[in-house]
């Protein structure tokens, strides 16, 4: 009890301005423009059969981006529907957001066509299944310690609130940025899966592991470059 009142004073202190903002402001703690305030709101609709829970295809993320991938606003794209799909694309890539022009609403959009390799992109959305399924791996192997509980529930917690915020949108609601704060948890796992790998999977299998995950930090640096400056150099 008494590290969970430090917790929300220290959060209260930090973050509660905004709160008391929006109510003088908009007369509502919660306030968000387009489909995400209609999500605060007591009335609010859900749709359930625009949201695809039960498909990931990192194949859809490469093709997305590439200049014969179909035009049109990200949202009106059917792999944008895929969950998974498109939370691991904007986790790791933009998802074509940035790189491809016609892909958000706003006529003045500053953002150019970007040639990334498809190679490029593949090899970081293939190789970031690896750390993901190691997270997954590492959550349930510390579920019965008893010191990581409230990393399980903050986990639990967050997705159970996200996802409802987000059927309860029609249009840009599957956004990482959201969760981004659950990275240290990611780590977290991904870390005590690879640890456990390591450790007592067979030598070549945690060889195997370790390789990936070095080629995967090789290719993210690689495409965060050819981002940076439109292309990859000397390519």
């Amino acid at each position: 009890m008494r590290d969970g009142l430090i917790v929300l004073a220290v959060t209260v202190a930090v973050g509660g301005w905004k709160y008391v903002d929006n109510v003088y402001r908009y007369g509502t703690p919660l306030f968000a423009n387009g489909s995400a305030g209609d999500a605060f709101s007591s009335e609010r609709e859900y749709f359930w059969d625009q949201y695809d829970f039960a498909s990931l295809s990192p194949r859809a993320i490469v093709v997305v981006a590439q200049p014969g991938s179909p035009k049109g606003e990200l949202t009106n794209l059917p792999v944008y529907h895929s969950v998974w799909t498109t939370l691991c694309g904007m986790a790791w890539t933009d998802m074509s957001f940035f790189t491809v022009p016609g892909r958000i609403s706003d006529p003045a959009e500053p953002y150019p066509w970007k040639r990334m390799p498809p190679w490029l992109s593949g090899a970081v959305v293939w190789l970031a299944l690896i750390p993901t399924a190691l997270a997954v791996f590492g959550g349930l192997l510390l579920i019965g310690r008893r010191e990581y509980l409230p990393l399980h529930v903050i986990l639990a917690l967050t997705l159970v609130s996200y996802f409802e915020w987000v059927i309860a949108q029609d249009a840009w609601a599957l956004k990482t940025k959201y969760i981004l704060f659950l990275l240290p948890i990611y780590i977290t796992y991904a870390m005590t899966g690879a640890a456990w790998m390591l450790d007592r999977a067979p030598r070549g299998v945690g060889l195997a592991v370790l390789l990936a995950l070095l080629a995967l930090v090789f290719a993210t640096h690689a495409y965060d470059l050819a981002f940076a400056v439109g292309r990859l150099p000397l390519l």
